[in-house]
């Protein structure tokens, strides 16, 4: 009974036996989407492009000396984030406002492309941060999911019942392996595409 009434709390199921079956949690996604328009607003607007895209990191891609450390730091700081905010209560507030940084950097960024006084390319915009995108968000959103839960778990208490219904070290994997993804194609590919231009 007490199994049954914690799994009904649980922002996402794994009832069916399939790791891959991810429902991530509505304080999750809406403060990322908040975060990417509004990042997008902002990044339009700004009298200073290039200094906000420094802040948001963007311009250390530009780099084509930029070590796999550095890379590697690139693809997961926010991932390293979450998995920091999971280890209290407070994560529950915590990671829905990272989960809006994160979307306000990428809102920032992809805003590179479209103000004038911008020295980027939309092919450069594309292969340096479009690409990347497809491989960190997952990883994020990922990582984001299973430190809610956790984080949840403590403020109830029911933290080995909630760790019972997530598949937490196949989802580490998927992390890990993605963040390496995404830090080799910056620190490898990137340059070699970049050449190319």
């Amino acid at each position: 009974m007490f199994h049954s009434s914690v799994t009904n709390r649980l922002p996402f199921r794994s009832s069916s036996g399939n790791p891959f079956r991810i429902t991530i949690p509505p304080l999750i996604v809406l403060p990322f989407i908040a975060g990417i328009v509004l990042g997008a607003f902002v990044g339009i607007f700004s009298d200073a492009p290039q200094e906000l895209l420094s802040v948001v990191g963007l311009n250390s891609l530009r780099d084509n000396s930029i070590s796999f450390i550095k890379a590697l730091w690139f693809a997961s700081r926010f991932v390293l984030l979450a998995s920091f905010f999971a280890a209290g209560i407070t994560g529950v507030i915590l990671l829905p406002l990272l989960s809006f940084v994160r979307g306000f950097s990428f809102g920032c960024s992809v805003a590179a492309v479209i103000v004038p006084a911008s020295s980027f390319t939309i092919l450069f915009t594309f292969l340096s941060l479009g690409l990347p995108s497809l491989i960190s968000f997952p990883a994020f959103l990922l990582a984001e999911t299973d430190a809610f839960v956790f984080s949840q778990s403590l403020l109830h208490y029911e933290r080995r019942a909630h760790l019972r219904d997530i598949p937490l070290f196949f989802h580490l994997f998927l992390i890990l392996l993605l963040c390496t993804a995404d830090a080799v194609y910056i620190r490898f590919l990137l340059p070699l595409l970049r050449g190319l231009l």
